[in-house]
């Protein structure tokens, strides 16, 4: 028996999906390990005293920290969304490039903007 073939296409989506879910996973366990690092720290010092102090601190550092995508994983997850289907998305992940660029390139986009880049470049494959 042959082994069917797979598309090249199909695998370099789900390359660009498998590094995306790392991208997340790594995101969750961080999320994960600061609350508990935080709580320890605060139960060793003095907790009577400034016990409402330490709760209101904790509640607003329980915010999830978004790990900020390098320059090198942008490129990849834009070229791995551009690709897919035949290059059927690359026209709306170029424009959503000038949307964040100054430059209208990808160098052009400021780093705290890669993260909000990358989520609306997936929201056009998943929609």
């Amino acid at each position: 028996m042959s082994t069917p073939k797979i598309p090249e296409d199909l695998i370099k989506a789900l390359i660009a999906c498998s590094e995306n879910l790392i991208v997340v996973a790594e995101s969750l366990k961080a999320c994960a390990e600061v609350p508990e690092t935080k709580k320890k720290e605060a139960t060793k010092e003095d907790p009577a005293p400034e016990k409402a102090v330490t709760t209101a601190t904790t509640v607003t550092e329980e915010k999830p920290e978004i790990k900020v995508p390098t320059f090198e994983e942008v490129r990849k997850t834009l070229a791995g969304i551009s690709s897919q289907d035949d290059g059927k998305y690359k026209s709306q992940v170029k424009d959503l490039v000038g949307k964040y660029s100054s430059t209208g390139t990808l160098k052009g986009v400021p780093e705290e903007s890669y993260a909000a880049l990358v989520a609306e470049a997936e929201e056009i494959i998943n929609a």
